[in-house]
């Protein structure tokens, strides 16, 4: 009777052994990069806005400080690749300063990808450590939907046309300078035609279109997997570095929940590949976990229902004849 949060029951259980408790302390990590394609106008905004949302989701003024805040939640915001400095009050795990041109070479180098993948990781056992109940994953970055859309079609054999949408208030120009260039990115890289024999192995396609907050969450979810903690996923963006998660080790699969369904059109085809329903669809757009945030809830209530319902045997109901 109780249909999605039955079976969101069931794979908590699966991973850690029980349901979820009714009270659901979560350790939200936000990672943030920035990305070289963006000199060919894939976004309406400069890496200076990168490093002030980072800034401001640190001090708790975006959505996912508002969210993490109201439900007592662990929020780190770490800057694994934005292109200047450091901002203020964010945790400072700088891989590099940005990722290369993906339409010119590889995004990041052999050693960035390996870089970026254990600083994920030990984020997450860091955040494991703290006693959360559960990880949920978000990130920051101008040009990261395109930087998706080129992964999610290097991963699944994609067309561009299917995976690339607006992001943040791109016009219909704007839109068509994107797929432009996730189209120049996959033929630089060997990409030609689309389907299953036209995607790319997971590291590769993490190294030559990825982005390094992107390695990042793979690498958190990878971790993840090991300790193991339940992975609540965000948007887009969240959804294709599980993807890559999973095809560097398949266990990874088992332990992530998508708490719900972007805006983007592309985010169907990861979640399809990944087997996953998500909990909430609002049309959002906004990344940084807040999709994943407001899932939280209904996750609170899968537990309080699983401990609290009583069956027609124990609450003196009558089975029909």
């Amino acid at each position: 009777s109780l249909g999605a949060l039955e079976a969101l029951i069931e794979r908590r259980a699966a991973v850690t052994g029980g349901p979820p408790p009714p009270s659901v302390r979560a350790g939200v990590l936000v990672c943030a990069a920035d990305h070289g394609h963006v000199v060919h106008g894939t976004s309406l905004f400069d890496s200076e806005v990168s490093a002030q949302v980072t800034a401001a989701a640190a001090r708790g003024e975006t959505a996912v400080g508002v969210l993490a805040r109201r439900g007592g939640h662990e929020l780190l915001v770490v800057d694994v690749g934005l292109a200047g400095p450091t901002p203020p009050g964010v945790r400072d795990a700088k891989v590099a300063a940005g990722s290369a041109d993906m339409t010119a070479g590889p995004a990041l180098t052999d050693a960035e990808l390996d870089a970026a993948l254990e600083t994920g990781a030990a984020l997450a056992r860091e955040l494991a450590g703290r006693g959360v109940d559960c990880l949920v994953l978000g990130e920051i970055g101008i040009g990261n939907t395109a930087t998706t859309a080129a992964l999610a079609c290097a991963l699944t054999g994609a067309a561009p046309e299917l995976a690339v949408g607006r992001g943040t208030g791109v016009d219909a120009a704007g839109l068509e300078r994107k797929r432009a260039t996730v189209e120049a990115a996959l033929e630089r890289h060997g990409v030609s035609g689309y389907g299953p024999s036209a995607s790319l192995s997971p590291r590769d396609a993490l190294r030559c279109v990825g982005g390094l907050e992107l390695a990042a969450l793979a690498g958190a979810v990878g971790e993840a997997a090991r300790l193991p903690l339940p992975v609540l996923l965000d948007g887009y963006a969240v959804t294709a570095a599980a993807l890559a998660a999973v095809g560097l080790d398949p266990a990874a699969g088992e332990v992530l929940i998508a708490g719900h369904r972007s805006a983007e059109p592309g985010h169907d085809i990861l979640l399809a590949e990944l087997g996953l329903e998500p909990l909430l669809d609002l049309r959002l757009r906004l990344g940084e976990a807040s999709g994943a945030l407001l899932a939280l809830p209904l996750i609170e209530a899968a537990g309080a229902l699983h401990a609290g319902m009583g069956t027609f045997e124990e609450s003196g109901v009558a089975r029909s004849r």
